[in-house]
């Protein structure tokens, strides 16, 4: 990653030091600090370590890490966001402990643990058995085949696009009357995939009777521009 690293480091106690050291001074403008350990380490948002299995397999366990600062103040189910906004928070953590869990266990007490930040923020409990505590928390088959659902690459599938509506004024019909949409959407994914996601795939003009609410409520006459040396439109 940009700012962090993780290494698995074999040999002798010189021959790691001196890999160490090695990052260390490799750049001089920007200095590494270095934490090791021989049983754990916490990498990005997930604890690699040394389970019961490491001793038979060689095989390391992760745990999703949760920062030490942080307090558990979700957003809050009384608020006005739309239900879906709390359902998509309480499927996105189920999904993310999913992948960073390599244990039933593990996945478990993750849980558990979201599932009393989110009851304290008042989330009702029939959200929280449904999305945290559903079968992949009791069933280690279960568990598995979801994990190896949300682990497999995001099909590159063609995106929806946002459509672009404009007032109607008489310089948004000279647009659409020149503007080569399509052109535009094609150098769009081309320069910038990111945007393209959520870009203008058509243009459409407004009618004349869908003007905009503010032109519908100025008052009638009023001269465009600044009056009386005012500075007030």
């Amino acid at each position: 990653m940009v700012d962090d690293y993780f290494m698995a480091l074999t040999g002798t106690e010189q021959q790691k030091l001196t890999v160490i050291q090695a990052f260390r001074t490799a750049d001089s403008k920007r200095p590494i600090t270095v934490y090791r350990s021989e049983q754990s380490v916490d990498y990005l948002d997930i604890t690699v370590y040394k389970g019961t299995r490491f001793r038979s397999s060689g095989k390391v366990d992760t745990k999703l890490f949760t920062k030490p600062s942080n307090t558990e103040l979700h957003l809050p189910y009384s608020s006005f966001h739309p239900r879906s906004t709390m359902i998509g928070i309480m499927e996105g953590q189920h999904r993310r402990s999913l992948i960073a869990s390599s244990s039933i266990e593990n996945h478990t007490a993750t849980m558990l643990e979201k599932y009393q930040g989110y009851n304290t923020r008042g989330y009702p409990r029939e959200h929280l058995n449904r999305i945290l505590l559903q079968e992949t928390t009791r069933k280690k088959a279960v568990f598995q085949w979801q994990r190896k659902q949300a682990m497999k690459p995001i099909q590159k599938e063609r995106q929806k696009v946002i459509a672009l509506k404009l007032p109607f004024t008489n310089r948004s019909v000279q647009i659409a009357n020149k503007i080569s949409v399509s052109k535009l959407q094609k150098q769009i994914e081309h320069s910038c995939p990111v945007l393209h996601r959520a870009s203008m795939g058509r243009l459409v003009v407004a009618h004349k009777s869908t003007m905009n609410m503010l032109e519908r409520t100025r008052p009638k006459g009023l001269i465009k521009g600044y009056a009386g040396g005012s500075g007030l439109p």
